[in-house]
C-alpha cells in the first residue's frame, strides 16, 4: 500500500443512491462517506468447512453454509419454520452437543465437514417491570431463554448475561431504559472463561410509536427522534450507551431500535471491545462480535470521541440489514473502526455526522472495511 492510501484521506459527501459497491479512486479521495487509513481487501480461506442447518422439530428445507479457518465466521440465521405458534428458535445443538447462539462469530476449527445443526426451540417466557427482578435476578439473565417484554421496562443497573448463556430477548415493541448512569445492556465475558455469552435481539410488534429523548441534549434542549418499534434507549456510560460487547461474547440485532445513547469515550451505540484469557506464560485475546440483519442504530451521540453510531474498539461488526442512522462523534458519526473488521453486505449507513469521517473512519491498518452486495453509505456529512 503506498504511503498516500495509508493516510487517512478526506470525504466528500455521497450522492443518493449510490450503491457502496460502486467505488471510485482518485488520489487522496474515496468517494464514500470513509476516511480510511487503509482498505483490505481478503481471499478466500484455506480448509473452509461446510456444515448442514436441520431444522429440528421444526419444518423446512436443510440448508448449508462455509465456515471459514483464517477468520470469524457468523452463523447463518434460523430459516426454520417454527413447530407450533407457541414455541421460537433459541439456538442451535451440534451433533457433538455444543450449543451456538444465531448469528454467533466461530472458526472451522472445531467443526467437520460432518457437522450439522440442529435448530432448538422453545416456549417464551414473559417478562414486565413488576416482575423482572424475580426473572432476571440482579438485572441478569443467567439461564437458556426466549424472554419477551410485555411491558416498558426501566433498569436500575445494566442488564447482563451469566457466562456461557444464549438468550434471546424479544422487545415486543417496548422500550427497555438505562438509568442514565451506565450502558443499558452489557455482554461482557467473564475473565478467564472463553465461551462467553450471547443475546439475540428481536421486536416482534415494530409498529408502536415511541419517541425516545435525544441522550445527552434531550434534557437540555428538548430534542427527540421519533421510531417505531421496540426501544433500547437511555444509557449513558464511558463506553457503549446501548449496548457493550466485549470479548468471546455476541450480540445479534434483528430488530428494535438502538436510540438516544450516550457515550464519553466511543460507541453512542454500541461499543465492540476485546477479552483476555492467561493461562501460563500466554495470553490470548478473543474480540467481542456484532451481526446486525434488522433495526436501526439512530440518534447516538459521542460528544468529543469517536463512534457515534458503533465503535469496533476490537472486534468484529457484519451488517447484511438494517439501518445507522443520524448518529453524531468526533470521528466516525456511523462506525469507527479501530482495529477489527466491519463487513457489510447490505443494510444502510446514512445521515450520520462527524468531524471527520462522517459514515465510516478506519483508524489504523489493523481496521478493515470490506463492502460488497447491496450496502450503501450515502448522504453523510463531515463538519472538516
Amino acid at each position: 500500500m503506498t504511503a498516500e492510501r495509508k493516510r487517512a484521506e478526506s470525504l466528500s459527501r455521497n450522492r443518493p443512491g449510490r450503491r457502496a459497491d460502486r467505488l471510485q479512486w482518485i488520489p487522496g479521495i474515496l468517494f464514500f462517506s470513509v476516511i480510511i487509513a487503509s482498505l483490505v481487501l481478503t481471499g478466500a480461506a484455506a480448509a473452509d468447512v461446510t456444515v448442514t442447518f436441520n431444522p429440528g422439530d421444526g419444518s423446512g428445507s436443510p440448508y448449508t453454509q462455509t465456515i471459514k479457518s483464517a477468520e470469524q465466521t457468523p452463523l447463518m440465521l434460523n430459516r426454520f419454520e417454527a413447530p407450533s405458534p407457541e414455541l421460537y428458535f433459541l439456538k442451535w445443538r451440534d451433533n457433538n452437543g455444543r450449543y451456538y447462539a444465531d448469528g454467533q462469530a466461530i472458526t472451522s476449527i472445531i467443526l467437520n465437514q460432518y457437522t450439522q445443526f440442529e435448530a432448538v426451540w422453545t416456549n417464551a417466557t414473559d417478562v414486565s417491570s413488576s416482575d423482572m427482578e424475580q426473572i432476571f435476578t440482579g438485572n441478569r439473565i443467567s439461564e437458556d431463554g426466549y424472554f419477551r417484554m410485555t411491558t416498558d421496562i426501566t433498569l436500575t443497573s445494566p442488564l447482563t448475561l451469566s457466562n456461557g448463556t444464549i438468550a434471546v430477548l424479544d422487545l415486543n415493541g417496548y422500550i427497555l431504559k438505562g438509568d442514565g448512569t451506565d450502558s443499558v445492556i452489557r455482554l461482557i465475558m467473564d475473565d478467564n472463561q472463553p465461551e462467553g455469552c450471547h443475546l439475540k435481539l428481536v421486536d416482534s410488534a415494530p409498529y408502536r410509536e415511541h419517541t425516545p429523548a435525544v441522550a445527552g441534549t434531550g434534557s437540555d434542549t428538548g430534542e427527540s427522534v421519533t421510531v417505531t418499534g421496540g426501544c433500547i434507549t437511555g444509557g449513558n456510560a464511558a463506553k457503549g450507551g446501548g449496548v457493550y460487547v466485549k470479548g468471546n461474547c455476541t450480540f445479534t440485532m434483528c430488530g428494535g431500535n438502538i436510540v438516544g445513547n450516550c457515550a464519553a469515550n466511543g460507541g453512542g451505540g454500541v461499543m465492540i471491545s476485546k477479552g483476555m484469557i492467561s493461562g501460563g506464560t500466554n495470553t490470548d485475546t478473543l474480540w467481542g462480535s456484532v451481526f446486525m440483519c434488522g433495526g436501526a442504530i439512530t440518534g447516538n451521540t459521542v460528544s468529543t470521541e469517536n463512534g457515534g453510531g458503533v465503535q469496533i474498539g476490537e472486534g468484529v461488526f457484519t451488517m447484511t440489514g438494517g439501518e445507522i442512522t443520524d448518529n453524531s462523534a468526533k470521528s466516525g458519526g456511523g462506525v469507527y473502526i479501530n482495529k477489527g473488521i466491519l463487513s457489510m453486505t447490505g443494510g444502510r449507513i446514512t445521515d450520520n455526522s462527524a468531524e471527520s469521517g462522517g459514515g465510516v473512519y478506519i483508524k489504523s491498518e489493523s481496521g478493515a472495511f470490506r463492502v460488497s452486495g447491496t450496502a450503501m453509505v450515502t448522504d453523510n456529512h463531515n463538519s472538516n
